[in-house]
């Protein structure tokens, strides 16, 4: 089986049955929001992160889960009558620079010059088939298996310019986002899906005013 998991993170939900944790595989561009989310749901579980194409492998594979956070419902086939799903978040591309802009960069023209070092994410991962979609001519340096990836090496000052989500720029203080700079897609719509009855409950919580409200304070929108 592939080795692909990113992190391993323990979540216990007061008062729940360590019997009964969940598994849940997370796409990695929700690493900073998904132990919260499984904390205020009141499971106990534990998360795996991971690119959203590779954990749909995984999943093919016969990997153990019991709910899968995806930013492409299209990588699993599902019976929806079978499978409880449900969209639950949004998330926009921006262009992002390290902190300060060191290179003075201005904005997508940027995204064609030959002599930058330019990080994008691969187009096998969600994130890099809304990179294709925002039509303009890009110089690429290094595709990246996740969005994490490219965040990581704009804050190790590693590339120049790089697409990434608009929640990791809030997340990552070494970043900033330099255009655009209001919301705007290419989007992405978050999905979350109960692969066992088990997973229901921490699905159906995804939708409820509480969790929606802790999405919005990490930069997320509602589908």
């Amino acid at each position: 089986m592939r080795n692909i998991f990113l992190l391993f993170l323990l979540v216990a939900g007061c008062g729940s049955n360590q019997s009964d944790a969940l598994t849940v595989f997370s796409a990695s561009s929700l690493t900073d929001v998904a132990p919260a989310l499984l904390a205020q749901s009141d499971q106990a579980g534990t998360l795996v992160f991971g690119g959203s194409n590779h954990l749909a492998v995984q999943i093919a594979d016969g990997a153990p889960a019991d709910v899968l956070l995806t930013a492409d419902l299209s990588l699993l086939s599902l019976d929806a009558a079978t499978h409880h799903t449900s969209a639950f978040a949004q998330n926009h591309l921006v262009l992002a620079v390290s902190i300060g802009n060191p290179s003075h960069l201005t904005g997508p023209k940027d995204l064609a010059r030959p002599e930058l070092a330019i990080a994008i994410c691969a187009k096998e991962v969600p994130c890099g088939k809304a990179t294709l979609d925002l039509n303009y001519p890009i110089a690429v340096d290094t595709y990246e298996t996740s969005v994490r990836s490219v965040a990581t090496k704009l804050a190790m000052g590693e590339v120049d310019l790089g697409v990434v989500y608009a929640t990791d720029t809030q997340a990552q203080p070494s970043i900033e986002t330099l255009w655009p700079l209001e919301a705007t897609c290419p989007c992405v719509t978050y999905h979350a899906i109960a692969l066992t009855e088990q997973g229901v409950p921490f699905v159906k919580s995804l939708g409820k005013e509480k969790a929606q409200a802790l999405l919005a304070s990490y930069g997320f929108s509602q589908p």
